[in-house]
């Protein structure tokens, strides 16, 4: 793991829960996810994607990644207080705000 990405938690499956949808990251490294929509709207759709992460400060992460639909999800994630902050893009120009929180698995 790079210094730059340090405290990231590579290697753990985490449940991000936005009320009406629950989505589980397996974070395989600092360049790849794996995530499974577990309910709501898009539920049952999985994938593994090439992510970006970038430390913010210690426990706070922006990580984005775009996903083979062509999804574009920014998600700032703060691992202190298990809660995330998210901009989801779709194509045709949809656009959503969502916020939640987050537990670990593993």
């Amino acid at each position: 793991m790079s210094e730059a990405a340090a405290g990231y938690p590579v290697g753990e499956t985490w449940i991000f829960d936005i009320g009406v949808a629950r989505i589980e990251h397996r974070l395989e490294s600092l360049t790849s996810l794996r995530y499974r929509v577990l309910s709501g709207e898009r539920a049952g759709s999985a994938d593994r994607v090439a992510m970006q992460v970038q430390p913010l400060r210690g426990g706070l992460f922006l990580v984005s990644w775009q996903e083979a639909d062509g999804i574009t999800v920014v998600h700032v994630e703060d691992f202190a207080e298990r809660r995330f902050e998210a901009c989801v893009s779709f194509p045709g120009g949809r656009f959503e705000r969502i916020h939640g929180t987050m537990s670990r698995l593993s």
